[in-house]
């Protein structure tokens, strides 16, 4: 009953506060919550292919950072699960209120198989130090990190007001912070001019033509996702 009251609510939102016509007429955006108050955020899409592409490697140990929904949505023959630096425990996998720049809240926590850090790097001030506590985490010979970041997104204002939004992202840039920690950095930026339009106006998923999520453009990347492996021995 509530996910369909949810629902309704977001569809009378886009009714009543309709993207049509012309956006350049407004001053202000159409959702200021990732057009999450609209329906679904656009760059959930492109994270959700991103893991769906990567489950295989979602197995055996996992540590998700803030919450384990990614690990049992993407996840097969899991054994230990883990969510670090989160709010609120789940109750299938352990809980640990670590901080990835600090290495002595976490270095009783093990090494994983896998470990995903979804949009996380943007709300850390020392994303170089989070970085190599994300290799840190890994198991040296078999161990995989599958994080995106941010490129062209409004700013998270519950996270700025709270512990910081701090920083946008290109493949260029976070490719060099990863290769600092791991001999092995894979990147893909997702995005193109006009859904880089439409989620800084803050428009759901379902409100733009679902052909423009086939299409990418380097000079306009929305979310650049990374899978890291083999951390540097230091």
């Amino acid at each position: 009953m509530r996910r369909l009251f949810q629902v309704s609510r977001r569809v009378i939102n886009r009714n009543l506060n309709s993207s049509e016509p012309s956006w350049v007429n407004r001053l202000e955006p159409f959702s200021r919550v990732f057009g999450l108050d609209r329906g679904s955020a656009i760059d959930r899409r492109f994270i959700e292919q991103f893991l769906f592409s990567h489950s295989k490697f979602i197995a055996g140990d996992v540590l998700e950072i803030g919450d384990d929904q990614y690990t049992y949505k993407y996840g097969k023959n899991l054994r230990r699960t883990v969510i670090f630096a989160g709010s609120l425990p789940s109750g299938r996998s352990e809980f640990y209120a670590g901080d990835l720049t600090k290495m002595e809240t976490f270095s009783e926590v093990g090494k994983f198989d896998c470990l995903i850090a979804t949009n996380v790097l943007n709300f850390i001030y020392d994303f170089d130090a989070a970085v190599q506590g994300l290799a840190l985490l890994i198991k040296p010979a078999s161990g995989s990190v599958l994080a995106t970041v941010s490129g062209l997104t409004q700013i998270s204002r519950f996270d700025y007001e709270r512990w910081g939004d701090y920083w946008r992202f290109n493949d260029a840039s976070i490719r060099r912070v990863f290769e600092k920690y791991f001999d092995s950095v894979e990147t893909k930026a997702y995005g193109n001019a006009p859904l880089a339009a439409a989620s800084i106006m803050g428009l759901s998923q379902e409100e733009v033509p679902a052909n423009l999520f086939e299409h990418h453009d380097a000079d306009y990347q929305i979310l650049i996702a990374i899978k890291a492996a083999s951390p540097r021995q230091r």
